[in-house]
């Protein structure tokens, strides 16, 4: 067996598990948290889970949880080893001003990067089902040695495809020989077995083409005739996908795509919908350690998958949270912390005003400011503080631990406000309220009423 070696190899180290406190509660009016010891993989009903801070830490309190051999698939777009800093392009809703915000550094050498990247495999190996599997999304840059690395920790023999993802709308310039428009997928199998279902993609027109089967005699595929013996044809609108998927990015390139929600490196719907639906069937556990944009969590969720998220980066629990919650419908998730994860915070304030009729109220926001931000454009203030705001949360019966958010106000489109007014039907003894700022951090003011 060929064995990859860098300088600095060694072995994963053993992790302990960190421990979890829950630090709010997405769910319908109704619905209560689970405690903490019942997330394991067989509770019903279940919560998805989103957790905040290193994602070796998270795996270690997955395996503690009881998720060991119990995840259908693993998904992971981790860097890519490229050397680049990514930055976020953060506007202020309805105005021009944009402020450039670093998000995270692909700056790891080569050596560095490999061992990051064994020391994640292997738990990740842990904590797939039996029939599991594995796609790690990479590029040019290292993605040859991490397969060699994969064909060590998953065995050559568990190598099921290499999936080349193609985006031709990607124009580029002048560029040295032939312009990079793809990524590549490699995916494995923990055991003998994974769930791989056939995914059928829509052709650009209707095709005629002659029938195949199965000749039991030949013992081969050969073409269908009728009782005359002439070739019978079918049309098709449709054909089995193979390792080659054309899937444009410009839903998430584009500032005017509905799917945009400007976090560097995020993948389309599209394709990770593809992904799920080629390893996994519907009601099974699908796991995402570098969530990023969220992309992973929101097609698990339309497709009927369960989902467990992780991240360190604030900015990317943020979004994804804000677009789960502009999903009609909804499902029910939690927001773990690891212990060790803190935000960073500065002197944020708001004033709300809630005003009760019976059991319910009327909650006012006259006013949220954040000093850093109007720092960082050069303003001295801004005329409306919800150019300022991407997402209002609310829990309208706060019991002083776990923000359930019970509403939440999230724009339809990037150029749209929060309302800053809200008709609460039902509301306990303290209303709380987390305003989500355009750069991704929260600040939360309760009152009671």
């Amino acid at each position: 067996m060929v064995r990859l070696c860098w300088d600095g190899r060694r072995p994963p180290q053993p992790v302990a598990a960190p421990a979890a406190r829950r630090v709010a509660l997405h769910a319908p009016l109704g619905v209560g948290p689970l405690p903490l010891s019942e997330l394991g993989p067989g509770q019903d009903p279940w919560e998805d889970l989103l957790l905040t801070g290193d994602n070796l830490g998270a795996l270690a309190w997955l395996r503690e949880a009881g998720f060991a051999d119990a995840v259908r698939l693993v998904y992971i777009d981790p860097p890519f080893a490229s050397g680049a800093n990514y930055v976020q392009q953060i506007r202020l809703r309805g105005r021009p001003e944009t402020l450039e915000k670093h998000q995270y550094g692909d700056t790891l050498g080569r050596d560095a990067f490999l061992q990051f990247v064994y020391e994640r495999l292997v738990p990740l190996r842990e904590l797939l089902a039996e029939d599991g599997s594995i796609m790690v999304h990479l590029d040019a840059h290292v993605g040859h040695l991490v397969r060699a690395l994969l064909d060590e920790v998953f065995g050559v023999e568990r190598f099921v495809n290499e999936i080349v993802w193609h985006y031709a709308d990607n124009f580029q310039g002048n560029v040295r020989g032939f312009a990079n428009n793809h990524n590549t997928l490699y995916w494995y199998r923990r055991g003998e077995r994974c769930v791989a279902n056939p995914v059928r993609v829509p052709l650009d027109k209707p095709v005629k083409r002659d029938r195949r089967v199965w000749d039991k005699v030949a013992k081969k595929v050969v073409a269908a005739r009728d009782e005359q013996g002439r070739l019978i044809y079918d049309t098709y609108t449709d054909r089995k996908a193979d390792d080659v998927w054309r899937i444009g990015q410009s839903s998430v390139s584009k500032r005017r795509s509905k799917e945009h929600w400007g976090y560097p490196t995020q993948k389309p719907l599209k394709l990770l919908s593809r992904v799920i639906e080629a390893a996994t069937n519907p009601g099974d556990l699908v796991l995402d350690c570098f969530l990023g944009s969220g992309t992973t969590a929101l097609a698990a969720r339309r497709l009927g998958r369960r989902w467990i998220g992780a991240d360190v980066n604030p900015m990317a629990i943020a979004v994804t949270c804000q677009r789960l919650d502009a999903e009609p419908g909804g499902g029910t998730y939690s927001v773990l912390a690891l212990e060790g994860d803190a935000s960073p915070r500065d002197g944020a304030a708001a004033e709300v005003q809630v005003e009760r009729h019976g059991e319910g109220a009327t909650l006012d926001v006259r006013h949220f400011t954040r000093p850093s931000i109007l720092r960082a454009l050069g303003l001295e203030g801004v005329e409306d503080w919800r150019s300022l705001v991407d997402c209002i949360q609310i829990d309208p019966d706060h019991d002083g631990e776990v923000f359930a958010v019970r509403h939440a106000d999230v724009p339809a489109s990037r150029s749209a406000l929060v309302k800053g007014r809200y008709e609460l039907e039902r509301v306990g003894e303290i209303v709380a309220v987390r305003f989500v700022d355009v750069v991704g951090q929260d600040f939360v003011v309760t009152e009671v009423v």
